[in-house]
């Protein structure tokens, strides 16, 4: 394939991909989802310390804690680096801005399409099918849900892809450079997210077709590069390999299996899933046949291995299928081909459904609470609200001037996945004291008139009834430490390991 082409059908997709990000808030709204504000401030993170702690010599242990300290929503650990890599060298080329961020993942976006028109092009699929098949793959509902919510997703499904394409190489020649290749890749996969070691599946299915120990080689790389990784941080990831109570795994096994299974055939929307599972007929070659396997160990290892079931997760899939159907379609003219994609299109968005991205309100709360003398503040949520706001205060002040504290951490405990839920403010002295122990000079509170109240919501506000309330929003309220009552003690630092915010997992 040209460089050129490469080039416009990434140019191309952008452009294309821009129109809904936009439209549905991409470019507007907080970085609300579950996941979406811990990538972004532990991308961050790195990017100020390639930016400035690096230049000043020091320890990336120790910056990462005092950003924590300041910042308490960083998640390396919980999750490998790459993602966290990929955003800093971003950042210090084009700058941090909320604007840079969605247009990060645009492009991530875009060259996943670009690797797939890639592949039908080098599987004698023609020009206009294979721009069909990238068109379908960024603008499936999943992926362009997983673009307006910033995450490492579809980086995973790119890394997956390129992979699996380096694996149907190395099958095919068997190459110490296509084997290389596979490995490096396989391995920048698996430390962008775990849900990329499925790949590690995939020699032991070659060897059915190919009876040769060999395909295992480069499984010793892939192990090498990741398991120091995966060791090291064993204790924070063991929640997402096994996650919830581990009682009743077998029910979760027999619930992900079934789900996963529905996920994957709508992933790329039921017409597409329909033409790949015919297109069997017009594969002559094994040289696509790790790409092929793809889909059924993403299944297996989600099932089975690490049971989990989620739609983002199935991203990984959507340009397989749709280069198998671009092998069905290959021979069609352009203007069944357009009709072919709108109807595709028509039928996956009806079944998954779009949503404007949800706006909270932090933009001008945060610009207002940053006006003000509050060198510590806390921030309460029964929403998934504290992500969004350390996202705003840390896209506003990368350099962390204040300390924000998290209500998760100090009114309530549990662990990353939301087990062993309980409040540690029993009291409206509790709160007072908390409140004291930790220098608040500042509690922003947000509540949703949807969700029920947080436990020690009443306590709270029996605490708050001599402090200076000021409503930013509807949803937002900031009360402000009384003139004459200050702390009574030193700050004291933050747990390194962030449980869950309120009842339900907090990433």
């Amino acid at each position: 394939m040209q460089s050129k082409l490469v080039v416009y059908c990434l140019c191309l997709f952008a452009a294309v991909i821009l129109v809904p990000v936009y439209w549905l808030g991409g470019f507007h709204a907080e970085f609300a989802g579950a996941d979406e504000a811990s990538h972004l401030v532990s991308g961050i993170m790195v990017y100020q310390y390639l930016a400035q702690g690096l230049l000043q010599g020091q320890s990336p242990m120790a910056f990462a804690r005092d950003y924590y300290e300041h910042y308490p929503r960083v998640a390396i650990g919980h999750w490998p680096p790459v993602f966290y890599f990929v955003q800093a060298f971003w950042f210090l080329i084009v700058g941090l801005s909320r604007t840079s961020v969605m247009l990060l993942s645009v492009l991530i976006t875009a060259a996943l399409g670009t690797a797939t028109v890639w592949f039908c092009r080098l599987h004698s699929v023609n020009l206009p099918a294979a721009l069909a098949a990238g068109l379908l793959v960024v603008l499936s509902p999943q992926a362009l849900a997983s673009t307006i919510e910033f995450g490492s997703d579809p980086l995973v499904a790119l890394l997956v892809f390129l992979a699996a394409f380096a694996a149907c190489e190395w099958f095919q020649s068997q190459s110490t450079r296509s084997g290389l290749l596979f490995a490096l890749l396989a391995a920048t996969a698996c430390l962008t997210k775990g849900n990329a070691f499925p790949l590690l599946l995939m020699p032991f299915f070659l060897l059915v077709f190919r009876r040769d120990l060999g395909l295992l080689r480069p499984m010793l790389l892939i192990l090498l590069l990741v398991l120091p990784w995966y060791w090291i941080q064993r204790d924070l990831m063991v929640h997402e390999v096994v996650p919830g109570g581990t009682s009743d795994l077998p029910g979760r096994v027999q619930y992900s299996a079934i789900k996963n299974a529905r996920l994957i055939a709508l992933a790329a929307g039921p017409i597409v899933f329909l033409f790949a599972i015919s297109s069997w007929r017009q594969i002559k070659s094994l040289s696509t046949l790790p790409m092929i396997l793809l889909p059924l160990t993403h299944w297996l290892f989600l099932s089975f291995i690490s049971p989990h079931a989620e739609t983002r997760l199935m991203m990984v899939v959507i340009p397989i299928f749709c280069f198998l159907a671009a092998v069905l379609i290959k021979s069609w003219k352009p203007l069944p081909l357009i009709g072919f994609c709108l109807l595709s299109l028509t039928f996956a968005h009806l079944l998954q459904p779009l949503r404007p991205k949800p706006q909270t309100g932090f933009v001008p709360a945060v610009a207002a609470t940053l006006s003000m003398p509050c060198p510590v503040s806390l921030i309460t949520s029964n929403f998934f609200g504290e992500g969004p706001w350390l996202g705003e205060i840390a896209i506003h002040q990368p350099s962390p001037h204040l300390v924000v504290r998290r209500g998760s951490k100090l009114f309530q405990s549990s662990r990353w996945m939301g087990e062993d839920y309980r409040v540690l403010a029993e009291s409206a002295a509790a709160v007072t004291q908390i409140l004291d122990t930790q220098h608040i000079d500042c509690l922003i509170e947000h509540t949703r008139a949807s969700v029920a109240p947080l436990p020690y919501k009443g306590f709270m506000d029996t605490a708050l009834a001599n402090w200076q309330p000021t409503q930013l929003t509807k949803e937002i309220r900031l009360y402000r430490r009384p003139a004459g009552n200050p702390a009574n003690a030193a700050i004291l630092p933050v747990a390194d390991n962030p449980p869950s915010t309120s009842q339900s997992p907090s990433r």
